[in-house]
This record gives C-alpha cells, sequence and structure tokens, in this order.
C-alpha cells in the first residue's frame, strides 16, 4: 500500500517541506508537505487525583482504570466516565461517554430504589464518522459504508441530532451553512500552517471557530 511503518521513532520537529523524527539510529528528515498527526491525548488531570486518592490504577495516557459498572475499585459511590476511564479498551470518543453517562444515570436511580441486581455496563457500537474536507466524510456503521457528501451528510446530522438544546443544533447548522455559503474555497475543519501563518498575518475579520 506504499506505506512504511517506523518503529521506536518520535517527530521531533516540522517545518512546510518535511517531519524530521528522531530514531535509535539517529535524527532524519522526511519531506513531506502534507502530515496528518493521529496520535493519542493525555487524560484530564481529574484522572491523576481520583486514582492518587483512591489508589486505582492509571495507563500511560493518564486513563483511571474502573470497574465494569464505572465506578472506582473500593469505592462503588464514586463513578468516572468518558475519555479519562479505561473500561473495555473503548476509544476515547462520544458515543462511549454517552452511553456509559446514560448507564451511571440509570444505575444510581436503580439503586436509590433499592434495587441490587444491576448489570455492567455493556457497549453497543454503533460505527465510526470523521469529516475529512469541504462536504466530504467517511462513515461505517453497521457494515454500511459511505464518503463524500453523502458521508457528510450522514455525519452532520448524527452531530446535531446528539447535541444538547435546540438552540446549540441551530447555532450549528447556520455556522454550518454559513461556512458551506462563502468558504467555498478554503479547507473546512482543517487548518494548515500556510493558512495559519495567513490567518495571523493578514487575517479574515470572522470568527471560524464552531459551536
Amino acid at each position: 500500500m506504499g506505506v512504511d511503518v517506523l518503529l521506536n521513532t518520535a517527530a521531533r520537529a516540522m517545518d512546510q517541506s518535511s517531519v524530521t523524527v528522531k530514531s535509535p539510529d539517529g535524527d532524519r528528515r522526511i519531506p513531506a508537505r502534507t502530515k496528518v498527526w493521529a496520535a493519542g491525548v493525555q487524560a484530564s488531570p481529574l484522572a491523576a487525583m481520583l486514582a492518587t486518592a483512591t489508589g486505582a490504577d492509571t495507563d500511560r495516557a493518564g486513563r483511571i482504570a474502573v470497574r465494569p459498572d464505572c465506578s472506582l475499585p473500593g469505592h462503588p459511590e464514586v463513578f468516572a466516565i468518558g475519555d479519562m476511564v479505561r473500561l473495555n479498551d473503548l476509544p476515547g470518543v462520544a458515543q462511549p461517554a454517552i452511553q456509559e453517562g446514560t448507564y451511571v444515570g440509570r444505575l444510581i436511580g436503580a439503586r436509590l430504589a433499592g434495587k441490587t441486581d444491576t448489570q455492567p455496563f455493556a457497549y453497543r457500537d454503533k460505527g465510526s464518522m470523521a469529516t475529512i474536507g469541504h462536504l466530504s466524510a467517511v462513515t461505517d456503521s453497521y457494515g454500511m459504508k459511505f464518503t463524500g457528501v453523502v458521508g457528510y451528510t450522514m455525519w452532520g446530522f448524527v452531530h446535531v441530532l446528539y447535541l444538547i438544546g435546540w438552540g446549540n443544533r441551530l447555532a450549528a447548522m447556520f455556522n454550518w451553512a454559513r461556512a458551506l455559503t462563502f468558504t467555498k474555497n478554503r479547507p473546512h475543519r482543517t487548518i494548515t500552517i500556510e493558512h495559519a501563518r495567513y490567518e495571523l498575518t493578514h487575517g479574515t475579520g470572522e470568527d471560524t471557530n464552531e459551536a
């Protein structure tokens, strides 16, 4: 597929035309105009605070290990959810967090009602979606895959569906409509070095942040 995998190698510098990496053999400059960063992120500092207070384990990303019911080991009254926890090797994206939050809310309600026979958290994989450019996205859901405008439309519908409140939904749709109408010749949800330098040097007078 034309892909070279470099092990034990870390990126240490980058410019407009290359990436410099450090490997056991020393530094190496790789010519590249397009760079994609797909590394992981560090968990919220709150996870480390909870781990210190309860004695729970954390992984190298700082995520705290929780029990099958999303509670902290030895503290059934304390729950943690989302990308700050490590549970069943779930990714740190929105769907696990949403489903964990719903589960914990129902679990607390069941406990208040005196029920003790609750089931552990079970994740329902609904697929993955991501925007990759102007009017283009990729979706993979329930064995069906879509790209381009169709994928983008599906992504937008699902994204708006899960926003809280009609105010946020309408604001998001307005911002998207404005961006699609007036910025067709510019990257959508993509920031390049050249773009960032131009914005800092000249300015555009418009707010490109999304709700």
